[in-house]
């Protein structure tokens, strides 16, 4: 994308500009105005999805550039990530079961 520009000297300010729509951090992402905005045809997918490398270094970019924000988290995208747990919320943690999940949510 060589044809975004921002007045920001630093890269973090200019990417939490590009992917925001503001320098402040803390702002809800593009793909989070889009699903508050429009919505979903359908209830059983995710609004958006977002892509985790796991490069040598890591994911390059803070998890604030794809968050909510002020607004709910079901607005919230889905990482997909590389490797066996694809989507991290598909499948239970080892040792807890559906029951004690359960009980502790009504806690």
């Amino acid at each position: 994308m060589r044809t975004m520009v921002t007045e920001a000297v630093n890269h973090d300010p200019a990417a939490t500009f590009l992917l925001t729509g503001s320098h402040v951090a803390g702002r809800p992402s593009m793909g989070v105005w889009l699903s508050y905005g429009l919505g979903s045809m359908n209830r059983d997918l995710p609004l958006f999805c977002v892509l985790v490398t796991k490069g040598k270094g890591g994911q390059p970019l803070p998890e604030r550039l794809w968050g909510s924000g002020f607004l709910s988290a079901r607005h919230l995208g889905v990482q997909l990530r590389a490797g066996v747990d694809t989507v991290l919320i598909l499948n239970d943690p080892p040792g807890l079961d559906r029951r004690t999940g359960g009980a502790c949510s009504t806690l």
